[in-house]
């Protein structure tokens, strides 16, 4: 009996399913390993964690019942927190309105759209660190005789009006309004590009055929471009709600979380790893989670901006140039300060120009302040860490999108289920599983975190699969060809625009990657881009102008490499970003 068992499984393992089935256990593997690992378990974790009293490291933990809940929902401190978090949601609709409205105009006939793209793309690039250093002096309030006043109110001087505190402990709506406008800032142009990959991804053929019943532009979005795009709106609400609900970076760094402007994760950070309670910091991170399932379901079927036919020509440029003079204006504020000297920047105007550029403040940043040894581990992470996930990302995509089984459909589902779980909150279990496994204090940790293959790069490789004939394939099967060569010879290389998109996606991820570094990897030898320019900024003693030439080496990089290969992202993202 179990001789005819084992024969009638070696003869199904060589039908097509048997084969598509092997094929699913070999590449799904690792994928599936590292979401289990890494995004499940640590959930699992933080639901029983929540009942429970217990410090970052697992020991003695203690039955708490609902106390922990109790303390979140009467406690004044946890609860001011939520209404701070409430600033990025409401900032992350008029992001996306502003997103789709940039994006229709550039998609429309305009002059010098290249230009207008990369610059307005490009502050999504840079560093997290840089960018929140950056706005600290922004919104400066100078003092007289001490500091002068920073870009902002520099330019409401000139124009004739009284500069502004903004950051003031007796204003923290104006504060927190600051900071959603820092989020924006960065975050706007990776929406902006995924519309309009979106938008001209749409068959001209659809747009001829309306022309000819007489539709207007509004009808031609409301009954072509909408439902086209409703995926990438969809995956971009749901993006949007998850980020706004779960922002530490921009508001840890310029502010501190001071002056009443603590969002819920920092909260619930400091929860864990300076009061040591974890198991009340669970609990926080299930009401984030919580708070993500209703907002996202609560806004999936709203509509964005649409600019219409009426919108003068005239004004499409008008708004174009005002959004890249808000995009510039503030690097170019750094570049200056970072070529003047310590006296210049302390009794001079931002937009003064230096008398004498002084580059050895770059010569100082780079060689006295551990930027080459952040470069150095920086680069080693990236490099692992990008290889890792293009093969597991290309391969958990090849059989999701191909294979089309019960088995695959089911793994799609929960990768889409893991983009709802508050990643930064979950670092509160999932510390203690990398700690458990010695990971903790080395490069491994961000390393095997950021292989985890995440739901933006399945979904462009997915996408982009679609593009190629099922007949390359069904061909190379036909002579012969298993599953695994088809995937090595066909699906790869027709991937290349992909992979190189997600390329650039996981490296600027990665490279400005602030809170995983900081947590996993303390020491001093172990520094990254983010984390060095951090120290600069919180040495005991400040030295602006080399933290600016830090903050311009840093840039570097990215405008390279964006100048480079910015191509293969707007590729790559037109070929991706197509209907389901």
């Amino acid at each position: 009996m179990q001789n005819g068992n084992r024969k009638g499984i070696a003869q199904w393992s060589k039908t097509y399913a048997g084969k598509k089935f092997y094929t699913s256990i070999l590449f799904l593997a690792l994928p599936i390993i590292l979401l289990v690992t890494f995004t499940f378990i640590p959930a699992l974790d933080m639901v029983i964690f929540s009942f429970q009293n217990r410090d970052p490291y697992g020991t003695n933990p203690t039955y708490a019942g609902f106390s922990n809940y109790v303390t979140i929902f009467t406690d004044k401190d946890y609860l001011e927190t939520f209404k701070n978090s409430l600033y990025y949601l409401v900032g992350s609709f008029i992001q996306q309105a502003l997103a789709l409205l940039l994006a229709s105009i550039l998609c429309s006939k305009i002059r010098a759209k290249g230009l207008f793209k990369g610059i307005l793309f490009f502050p999504y690039l840079m560093n997290g660190v840089a960018v929140s250093i950056i706005f600290q002096r922004f919104f400066l309030k100078g003092q007289k005789g001490l500091t002068p006043d920073g870009t902002l109110n520099t330019i409401l001087t000139t124009l004739g009006l009284d500069p502004i505190l903004w950051f003031d402990v007796d204003k923290p709506f104006l504060a927190n309004c600051c900071l959603v406008f820092i989020s924006i800032w960065k975050y706007i142009g990776f929406d902006i590009i995924m519309y309009i990959g979106a938008i001209q991804s749409i068959s001209p053929d659809l747009y001829e055929a309306a022309d000819l019943d007489g539709a207007n532009p509004w009808q031609n979005f409301r009954y072509i471009v909408f439902p086209s795009i409703k995926p990438i709106i969809s995956l971009q609400l749901i993006l949007a709600v998850k980020g706004a609900i779960s922002v530490f970076e921009i508001p840890y760094i310029t502010t501190k979380g001071m002056m009443g402007t603590t969002t819920f994760v920092i909260k619930t950070i400091n929860t864990a790893f300076s009061l040591k309670k974890v198991g009340l910091a669970s609990a926080m991170g299930i009401v984030l989670l919580i708070i993500t399932i209703i907002a996202q379901n609560e806004n999936k079927d709203s509509k964005p901006l649409y600019i219409g036919s009426r919108v003068l020509n005239i004004f499409k440029y008008v708004f174009l140039i005002l959004c890249c003079l808000i995009v510039i204006v503030p690097i170019l504020v750094v570049l200056i300060g970072s070529l003047k000297t310590y006296k210049e920047l302390s009794n001079t105007t931002v937009f003064t120009l230096p008398e004498v550029p002084q580059w050895e403040n770059f010569k100082t940043a780079f060689f006295t302040q551990n930027i080459l040894l952040a470069f150095k581990n920086t680069a080693i992470i990236i490099v692992v860490s990008c290889v890792g996930s293009i093969i597991t990302g290309t391969m958990t995509a090849y059989v999701v999108q191909r294979f089309n089984t019960y088995f695959s459909r089911v793994v799609k589902t929960a990768f889409l289920i893991a983009t709802l779980l508050p990643n930064i909150t979950m670092q509160v279990t999932v510390f203690q599983i990398v700690y458990k496994l010695g990971l903790y204090r080395s490069m491994l940790a961000p390393i095997i975190l950021n292989i985890g293959t995440d739901i933006i790069s399945i979904y462009i490789f997915i996408q982009f699969l679609g593009q190629i004939s099922y007949s390359l394939d069904e061909s190379a099967i036909m002579d012969g060809a298993s599953y695994p060569r088809v995937y090595f010879s066909i699906i790869l290389p027709n991937l290349k625009p992909a992979i190189a998109t997600v390329l650039i996606i996981k490296f600027v991820g990665i490279y400005n990657d602030f809170y995983t570094p900081k947590l996993y990897m303390p020491d001093d030898d172990h520094v990254v881009i983010s984390t060095v320019l951090y120290n600069l900024m919180n040495a005991t003693s400040v030295q602006w102008e080399v933290v600016f030439a830090g903050i311009v080496i840093c840039i570097i990089p990215t405008l390279i490499i964006f100048l480079l290969l910015q191509k293969y992202i707007y590729s790559g993202l037109v070929s991706g970003a197509v209907k389901e």
